[in-house]
């Protein structure tokens, strides 16, 4: 295991969002009124790969998914851990760079203690808004695409 396998896998199997989610009662310090929630997921239908990534890494949580006729599995990291893993996968990515750099840059942004909160969220508002540009842009690879 190798972090350029745990970029390959990503870069073909796995998943990088934004979320928002309305801000719970005993966070009433948000003033926007949500909380953002960073997520890098990689899925696969063999646990012994996931098992070996999360194995290699030593954190991640690891979860199962139920379909009609089988079983996926996906491990996903919470902000402190991306902040660790997407350095070290940053130089071996290739069709989800980009977008795996604004996130790491809205990461590195949430706990730069230096920018005022204010001009923090103004920042993080416009990271957003590149984010999802950008994944729009971003075409998925069908096999349609190459038949002749």
């Amino acid at each position: 295991m190798s972090y350029q396998y745990i970029a390959g896998m990503f870069d073909g199997e796995g998943t990088l969002s934004i979320f928002r989610h309305h801000a719970p009662s005993f966070r009433k310090n948000i003033k926007r009124g949500y909380a953002r929630e960073f997520r890098l997921n990689i899925a696969n239908t063999n646990l012994d790969v996931i098992l070996e990534i999360k194995k290699f890494l030593g954190y991640g949580e690891i979860i199962t998914h139920k379909h009609a006729n089988c079983f996926s599995f996906s491990i996903r990291f919470c902000p402190t851990q991306l902040r660790i893993l997407l350095p070290k996968i940053l130089p071996y990515l290739i069709i989800k760079k980009d977008l795996t750099m604004i996130m790491f840059e809205a990461l590195t942004t949430v706990k730069n203690f230096k920018i005022p909160i204010k001009r923090r969220e103004e920042i993080l508002l416009q990271l957003e808004e590149k984010f999802w540009a950008f994944k729009k842009t971003m075409k998925p690879y069908l096999c349609d695409d190459y038949a002749t």
